[in-house]
């Protein structure tokens, strides 16, 4: 009986290690989230003091970027101008797809935050895709950003 009662605890005890150890490797995905959602927003808003655009919107990005962005196609490169970031399926219009490399390439952020999330510094725009319902539109007027 005792040692039924010994193998239980240890049982128990691996257990609770076990789920506090999930429990930790949660709150560091979700920290490192946070951080880089902060690294983002603060980079978009200092691009946008830089720029008077958004990036990703930004009309005439190819005459800053040059052939760095998009091999120097402006129309892969710039945005439309119009003060919004809007997401479409075509890699000519989808804003959204060239927000971070308009940031990496004004190298307001010199590092690569994750490629899964947020695309590596060199971005390909082709395929991108936005997916119906997950369009999240930016404006530089805070009372018009939304997600549809």
């Amino acid at each position: 009986m005792v040692e039924l009662s010994l193998v239980l605890v240890i049982i128990a005890t691996i257990l609770s290690g076990v789920t506090i150890g999930a429990k930790v490797i949660d709150n560091a995905k979700l920290s490192k989230t946070i951080s880089q959602v902060e690294k983002l927003t603060s980079a978009v808003l200092n691009f946008q003091l830089s720029f008077n655009a958004l990036p990703g919107d930004i009309d005439n990005a190819s005459e800053y970027f040059g052939s760095s962005c998009a091999g120097g196609d402006a129309t892969k490169c710039n945005g439309d101008g119009d003060g919004e970031v809007y997401c479409s399926d075509s890699s000519t219009t989808n804003e959204v797809a060239k927000v971070y490399h308009h940031i990496y390439l004004a190298k307001i952020i010199d590092e690569v935050i994750d490629d899964d999330t947020f695309g590596a510094g060199d971005v390909d725009l082709t395929g991108v895709t936005c997916g119906t319902g997950n369009t999240v539109n930016l404006s530089t007027n805070p009372g018009n950003n939304h997600q549809d």
